[in-house]
């Protein structure tokens, strides 16, 4: 893994325009070529993009799988959702309900404009 001050950026940045700076200081990045996989309700795995640990009372740490194909578009959509996870800890990204809490945040972002022009 490799640290990122360039993830730390776009943090500050989209924590200030699109949660009102409410998200921790603190939190770490990390570039990795290749994350774990993931169990889905169906009982399969499959990859994924990016991951947040949470550890107890200290900040979160944001990992972001970063390949030769990846771009910045795709990786600050990905550090977005990620922060939904920081914002909504609690919250399922893989909920049925178009209604969930986390898919209720994604919308909100998407309507103030989060995933339009990101670097």
């Amino acid at each position: 893994m490799r640290a990122s001050s360039y993830l730390k950026k776009l943090y500050n940045i989209y924590n200030h325009r699109f949660f009102e700076g409410t998200l921790p200081v603190g939190v770490k990045f990390y570039y990795a070529p290749k994350l774990d996989k993931v169990n889905t309700d169906d009982g399969k795995h499959r990859s994924t993009c990016a991951v947040t640990y949470f550890n107890g009372d200290k900040p979160p740490t944001v990992v972001i799988r970063r390949t030769a194909t990846s771009n910045m578009r795709h990786i600050a959509s990905d550090l977005l959702h990620e922060m939904c996870h920081i914002a909504k800890p609690n919250m399922d990204c893989e909920a049925k309900s178009s209604n969930s809490v986390f898919q209720k945040e994604m919308k909100r972002l998407a309507n103030a404009g989060a995933f339009m022009g990101v670097w």
